[in-house]
């Protein structure tokens, strides 16, 4: 794997590279890949330390004996390791975890359907560096808030929304820029056939930030959801990420047009097989 910042290593060389190896010319290789959608694109993930810092949710919980007022607050989180604990079961430890990940990805997972009207109004406060956010959800249930940047000592909108996609869209175009990661293009066949490549962004590697209590994830030999790519791109800085997986994805088309031509050619063969036979 090639690494570093030189021309010898860049998008020119790798381009170059993979010309030799295929006994192509530059020109004709860079014609193929362009085709296939495959970009040399260099993509180094930039080093942030993302750090919690406040949550508070407020609400009304709805239905069986425990119903009533909620008022979450857990300020001063800061830097360290922090445990969420319970003397019983069903306490709302995995909810916690779940408001947190929706704040920071804008994608309501991992909170239940029947949960969706208990949240009246959520905000988290979190820094990238020293850089202060904060995620001011002032109507949960519409998905309606701000997305807060301090500046000095007050805070500026870097982003408004008024939906989910709005949410996801605002805390993709923060990651993925401070990050320095591209969107990731996976290619899938649907069980009609039909051929689909799908782009990703930050909701979709914000995964890699949670890993199973299983080494096999941590370690990327689980190839679920393309987490080994995620979590190099993420975690590791490797630069060509991108480009392999647009290769992946490029493989995949392939695979499935050529599928898709052998069983026409098989049809017409069969069709001609019954014309011909007396």
């Amino acid at each position: 794997m090639m690494s570093g910042d030189g021309a010898q290593d860049g998008p020119d060389a790798l381009l170059a590279a993979i010309a030799e190896k295929c006994g192509r010319s530059v020109e004709e290789t860079r014609s193929v890949l362009t085709r296939h959608g495959v970009g040399i694109t260099r993509s180094l993930a930039v080093p942030k330390r993302l750090c919690l810092r406040s949550l508070r949710f407020a609400g009304e919980k709805k239905g069986g004996k425990a119903a009533g007022p909620i008022a979450f607050d857990w300020p001063d989180i800061g830097p360290g390791i922090w445990g969420i604990t319970s003397g019983r079961n069903l306490r709302g430890k995995s909810t916690v975890l779940g408001i947190i990940r929706w704040c920071l990805t804008g994608k309501r997972s991992g909170i239940p359907a029947e949960m969706a009207e208990w949240f009246a109004a959520v905000r988290l406060t979190f820094t990238l560096d020293d850089q202060p956010y904060e995620v001011e959800i002032a109507d949960a249930v519409a998905v309606r808030g701000t997305l807060w940047r301090g500046v000095d000592d007050a805070r500026r909108a870097q982003a408004t929304f008024g939906s989910e996609d709005g949410f996801k869209a605002a805390m993709s175009d923060l990651f993925m820029m401070q990050l320095g990661l591209s969107p990731l293009v996976t290619h899938t066949v649907r069980p009609t056939g039909e051929s689909l490549d799908q782009p990703h962004d930050w909701a979709f590697f914000a995964g890699a930030m949670s890993i199973e209590p299983n080494p096999e994830y941590l370690f990327g030999t689980v190839a679920m959801s393309a987490l080994p790519t995620r979590m190099m791109q993420m975690f590791l800085g490797i630069p060509w990420t991108s480009t392999n997986a647009d290769l992946v994805a490029a493989k995949g088309r392939l695979r499935n047009q050529a599928t898709q031509n052998r069983a026409v050619a098989k049809g017409l063969a069969d069709r001609r097989k019954g014309r011909s036979r007396p």
